[in-house]
């Protein structure tokens, strides 16, 4: 049971922090076309058009979490092993 506790709670933690962190660099990486926007007729769009494909890189960074939250789960069966012997 302590295994499942650590695999879940380090999974959680990395796949939260690697959203926030991809969030990031994509809001940095944003370039808004003033241009564009200036040239619209003023009215608002009555519908949001998202543009990408984000569900491969969702399912990428799941699976990166899984494996570093293994590896931690891992290392830290280890270290309590190590700790009692």
């Amino acid at each position: 049971m302590k295994r499942f506790f650590v695999f879940s709670l380090s999974f959680i933690i990395l796949y939260f922090v690697m959203q926030v962190l991809t969030g990031f660099i994509v809001t940095l990486l944003y370039v808004p076309n003033i241009a564009k926007a200036w040239n619209t007729d003023g009215a608002l769009f009555q519908t949001i058009t998202l543009q990408g494909k984000s569900f491969p890189i969702s399912i990428i960074f799941v699976l990166i979490s899984v494996a570093i939250a293994y590896f931690i789960q891992r290392k830290f069966v280890r270290l309590l092993h190590n700790k009692r012997a």
